[in-house]
């Protein structure tokens, strides 16, 4: 809705101004969308050729911002149809367009990309955009629009401090609602700038917050795992380490999610409800993401580090790891599963190497086929909500609905391991060290079996959250189970 713009401004209502001939110009990046093209199509660059970023790199360099632009937009060929749009903007084009005045989209983005745009959402009369030579931002774009249309000779529409010389030679001035600094600087260098606010967006803190998935944090727990089977919970010199790494461990995670939420754009924005993310909807700004990512994933590193060297490089390894899930093996069908599981057991090494726990090969074995199949109740959970078992692909990810059976078959046959591994361990002789009576872990079989079943049986009926080990720590029934073990465990000591 607009706020600080009376309904009978001339710039806004030309019935009651005069102003039926003064056009509307709109900026692109941040005002009309709500993300910024030139960081689209970078990322989208970094994502399907790495390599070429080095290329780019040459551009700004050695050519300056504008060649830089021009050369993406002819390098990559973004699905703009999906970047994400300020409806409210939109609705001030549609009110300028009811009014007879010409609009103008007025952009410093590439000339290639501003043309799709303009033709995706119709109501433009023209387009002005940076073109080889020429970065159509600040002072140059304000010059382009005098020559154009004279000084006070249009209304425009902008986002950011950078936009000032333009609204200084516009005749009325509108901002987008989402610029502290702007908010800041605009009532002494330009007192008449008018607000158009966003009220469906979130605030910068706090559409950072939802990137880095707290929520998430929860399965994290799996750092303490060790420490748990080892009865060592007790011990400050064991159990203060082992917190230290959980938070670096939440810390890289965060910014793994980030990192892999800026890689995932396209297939977010896909997704019914993942294209509500804050990087996909245009709440955080895809610069600030990539900025939040490095600062996390350094400081996860950094105290981990103060752990040991071995701790920070099994931490390293699993950010690198899931940079290149991100990057590329999650697009290989059954790759991408034995990575998930792969995952989840780094957070149990990671919390061995910090409290000199040692890891029997059990735990191991019993970890990888455990994670494995809750990582195929993931990909069926997705096979199902997307395709419905039918031909169709599920995007980014190289599944076709077709592969729905496969993947119920090897996500219950991983199951069955799990528990067979676990009643190997429990008959053998190294349960005997840490149980008096150590055949009574044996209850801990169909007690596993159960819980596996219901999460696959609440996957296939559309219950089930993209990430199971979430929804396990949120499941009642699952708590329930935990503590029924808990109790089975107790007896056996």
């Amino acid at each position: 809705m607009l706020r600080s713009v009376p309904s009978d401004t001339p710039g806004l209502d030309s019935r009651t101004g005069g102003g039926v001939d003064v056009p509307l110009c709109v900026d692109l990046d941040g005002t009309l969308l709500r993300t910024d093209s030139l960081w689209e199509m970078a990322l989208l660059l970094g994502h399907h050729s790495p390599g070429a970023v080095f290329e780019a790199l040459g551009q700004l360099v050695f050519r300056g911002r504008a060649a830089l632009k021009v050369w993406l937009a002819n390098r990559v060929r973004p699905d703009v149809s999906n970047w994400p749009i300020a409806s409210e903007v939109l609705d001030l084009v549609a009110r300028a367009r009811q009014d007879g005045r010409p609009v103008v989209l007025v952009t410093g983005a590439p000339e290639r990309i501003a043309l799709e745009i303009a033709r995706q959402l119709g109501g433009f009369d023209d387009v002005i955009a940076t073109q080889q030579g020429l970065n159509l931002t600040g002072k140059r774009k304000a010059s382009a629009l005098v020559d154009r249309f004279g000084r006070a000779g249009f209304d425009y529409v902008g986002d950011s401090p950078a936009d000032m010389p333009v609204w200084k030679a516009a005749r009325v001035a509108i901002a987008v609602d989402s610029n502290r600094t702007l908010r800041r600087q605009a009532p002494s260098r330009l007192p008449g700038l008018q607000f158009i606010q966003q009220g469906d967006r979130l605030s910068a803190p706090r559409a950072l917050l939802r990137a880095m998935r707290p929520h998430q944090w929860s399965k994290n727990v799996l750092v303490l795992s060790p420490v748990l089977a080892a009865h060592a919970v007790m011990r400050a010199g064991i159990l203060i380490p082992a917190l230290i790494a959980l938070v670096a461990f939440c810390l890289v995670a965060s910014g793994t999610y980030l990192t892999n939420d800026l890689m995932d754009l396209e297939s977010d924005r896909r997704h019914a409800r993942k294209r509500k993310r804050p990087l996909a909807s245009g709440d955080l700004s895809l610069r600030s993401g990539f900025v939040a990512a490095w600062v996390l994933l350094v400081a996860g590193l950094g105290l981990s580090y103060w752990l040991g060297p071995r701790v920070a490089g099994a931490l390293g390894a699993y950010a690198l790891v899931t940079l290149l899930y991100s990057l590329r093996l999650k697009q290989v069908v059954a790759r991408d599963v034995v990575v998930l599981a792969m995952l989840y057991t780094f957070r149990i090494l990671v919390g061995a190497l910090a409290t000199g726990v040692a890891l029997s090969h059990w735990f191991l074995a019993f970890s990888m086929f455990l994670f494995t199949s809750l990582a195929l109740v993931k990909r069926a959970g997705e096979l199902r909500a997307v395709t419905g078992g039918t031909g169709d692909t599920l995007h980014g990810r190289g599944y076709s609905g077709e592969d729905l059976h496969t993947v119920l078959a090897l996500g219950g046959a991983s199951a069955f391991t799990a528990v067979l591994v676990l009643a190997l361990y429990a008959t053998g002789q190294d349960v005997t060290r840490l149980y008096q009576h150590p055949e009574r872990t044996l209850l801990l079989c169909p007690l596993l079996l159960y819980w596996l079943a219901r999460m696959w049986f609440l996957t296939m009926r559309g219950h089930m959250h993209d990430d199971p080990i979430v929804f396990a720590l949120r499941d009642r029934v699952s708590w329930l189970a935990g503590g029924v073990a808990a109790v089975v465990i107790w007896l056996a000591s």
